[in-house]
């Protein structure tokens, strides 16, 4: 059976995308997982266009050579990804953020002014199997936390992308659980940061992650998927009331917004 191309199902994703039903931080939306480049750098896009703690929004996340990550996004930080990995930031910025399709598998993001990424994305047998069953599988089963983890186990062999978790807990101390329904390779990619080129795809000497969730040594897009995070009775107790746990490296960004 033809599958739909990923530019399609990211737009689907954005227009029927809901918040799903649940505790804790809820998200849904699509993405690339990460990108690893020549030079030891990395990128991630997260496109949550629903969300349970405000608008939907966008976030792209940085790692530079020396593991320093700066986390971008166009809606403020206790209402976007460093919400959730503002610990493990050395910095973040709000600024405006674009998504360009120009045909069904190429796209384009730019971080103004700071960074333009291109990718085009394909479609594998592995990515095939994943996203069938991904799709098949129903809320409830993509609740259970100990299929994530098997799940999280077999999709690094199965895609070449390294060690994968599906479930665990972010710098912020959230417990997460990501549930990516349809998935894509990222078979070429280019960027450039301040101007400043990043080379071609290529893994990473030590894998990437924030926290416990380990971020893929070849780029993937996803589609389709929502995210649960939730912070632990013991982390809740000592939670100033309302608060989003930010991070020092948050904080620091108020100056530089």
């Amino acid at each position: 059976m033809k599958t739909q191309s990923p530019h399609s199902e990211a737009e689907r994703t954005a227009r029927e995308a809901r918040v799903p039903a649940g505790v804790g931080d809820r998200v849904a939306g699509y993405g690339v997982m990460g990108v690893p480049f020549a030079n030891g750098e990395y990128l991630a896009l997260r496109h949550w266009t629903a969300s349970s703690f405000g608008p939907g929004y966008r976030s792209v996340w940085h790692r530079d050579r020396v593991g320093d990550w700066t986390i971008y996004a166009d809606a403020p930080p206790e209402l976007s990804c460093a919400r959730f990995v503002g610990a493990a930031a050395h910095r973040t910025k709000t600024a405006g953020i674009t998504i360009d399709w120009h045909d069904d598998r190429r796209l384009s993001v730019r971080v103004a002014p700071h960074i333009t990424w291109s990718m085009e994305l394909a479609e594998t047998s592995a990515t095939r199997l994943l996203s069938a069953a991904g799709s098949a599988m129903s809320n409830r089963i993509w609740g259970m936390h100990w299929l994530l983890r098997a799940m999280g186990a077999g999709i690094g062999p199965m895609l070449g992308s390294g060690r994968m978790q599906l479930t665990g807990q972010m710098p912020n101390g959230h417990d997460y659980r990501l549930a990516p329904r349809k998935v894509w390779v990222v078979e070429r990619s280019t960027a450039q940061i301040e101007g400043r080129d990043l080379g071609a795809q290529q893994s990473l000497r030590s894998q990437a992650r924030l926290g416990e969730l380990w971020l893929p040594q070849r780029g993937l897009f996803y589609a389709h998927t929502s995210g649960q995070f939730q912070l632990p009775s013991t982390v809740l107790d000592s939670a100033v009331p309302g608060s989003a746990q930010l991070g020092s490296a948050q904080r620091r960004a108020a100056d530089e917004a």
